[in-house]
């Protein structure tokens, strides 16, 4: 999960499409973990008994947090006694083969770009370097298969940079793409001419055609940040629209396999996705919110909603904003990190869990 600038303009309901009320109901979600000293906001799970959590400390001097579901408990990770930063991104070849990047600082305050790696007992600094990431989000991490593994966001001045791993050596390459986000064999990113998606094809990242996109202007800008691929028939990318005329909106559009279809999301057009996920059922779970939490209520701030496989949008009854999704592969089992509402003197995020996924 990656969070989003979000244009504060006038708030404009999307009335056509407005999702099923929240009612009193039980609480959606089953708590595993909450705390005011994290700011836990990304979650990636790989298996049943394989779920990670990450983001960063409140307090001044503490360890990044990254927490892992092991099937049975939730276990505190350490990361290296020389790593004070925090992680940006994960991605996993095995239980045994994990990898991830994320910042470090140096005692002079500049920031480092670190990639770590996990043995399936501690994680250790495999690589450092002094390169600059792309000015929204941080640096992104896949592991495409044989060893390989690619380090995407990165910069020096205006030039784009990756760096890749074969197995045995890193090197650092340009780029013209910019892929912020990966799921499956599929990214979402910055290409030449604009936001695009992209498939791997065990070679290469190969461009994808993506139809039903939202029409935009000149004076427009279209943004593609989150991709959800479940397989190679269910492929959900958002679709951010900004325009000056606060006619714009945030879409999904869905591949099935034979075409693209575009939906609206049922939000302000200030609203902002922090982060979608697969159902497991043909559906998709979105976690969103509208742009000032300090004037919309609790019910009107949190927003979790089902878009079911029959095509209508539920609103979920939570009082968790979740800021990162993520389903348990093989099941329809959902985790979601997010913070508690209504916010306090100190805001409590945490861990959180449905459908059994514990």
């Amino acid at each position: 999960m990656k969070r989003t600038l979000c244009l504060l303009l006038p708030a404009v309901l999307t009335a056509p499409f407005a999702a099923t009320p929240a009612v009193a109901a039980p609480e959606f979600w089953k708590t595993h973990l909450e705390s005011p000293d994290y700011d836990l906001d990304r979650v990636e799970s790989f298996g049943k008994a394989d779920t990670w959590f990450y983001g960063e400390a409140v307090v001044v001097g503490e360890q990044a947090p990254v927490w892992h579901w092991n099937g049975k408990r939730l276990v505190k990770t350490k990361l290296p006694a020389a790593f004070e930063g925090s992680l940006a991104d994960v991605d996993f070849a095995a239980r045994t083969n994990g990898w991830a990047v994320g910042f470090d600082r140096e005692p002079s305050g500049r920031a480092k770009v670190v990639v770590l790696r996990w043995n399936g007992k501690k994680w250790r600094i495999v690589r450092k370097g002094n390169t600059g990431t792309r000015s929204s989000g941080g640096p992104a991490i896949k592991v495409l298969g044989g060893g390989a593994v690619v380090v995407t966001g990165l910069s020096r001045g205006k030039t784009l940079l990756q760096w890749r791993f074969n197995g045995k050596t890193w090197k650092e390459v340009e780029t013209k793409a910019d892929l912020t986000a990966f799921s499956g064999r599929y990214a979402v990113g910055v290409f030449g001419n604009g936001p695009g998606l992209a498939r791997w094809t065990g070679k290469s990242w190969k461009r994808v055609k993506v139809g039903a996109l939202p029409a935009v202007g000149a004076k427009d800008f279209l943004e593609m940040e989150h991709v959800e691929a479940a397989s190679a028939k269910d492929v959900w990318v958002t679709a951010d629209v900004y325009k000056a005329d606060e006619t714009g909106g945030t879409y999904v559009v869905h591949w099935n396999g034979e075409r693209w279809k575009r939906i609206r999301v049922p939000i302000p057009v200030t609203g902002v996705v922090h982060d979608i996920a697969s159902d497991g059922r043909g559906g998709l779970w979105v976690a969103a919110e509208p742009a000032n939490r300090d004037i919309d209520t609790v019910g009107t701030t949190t927003r979790l909603l089902h878009r079911l496989p029959s095509g209508k949008w539920k609103q979920m009854p939570t009082d968790v904003l979740a800021f990162g999704l993520a389903r348990v592969p093989g099941s329809t089992a959902l985790w979601a990190v997010g913070e508690r509402l209504p916010s306090g003197p100190l805001n409590v995020h945490g861990i959180f869990t449905r459908g059994g996924a514990e």
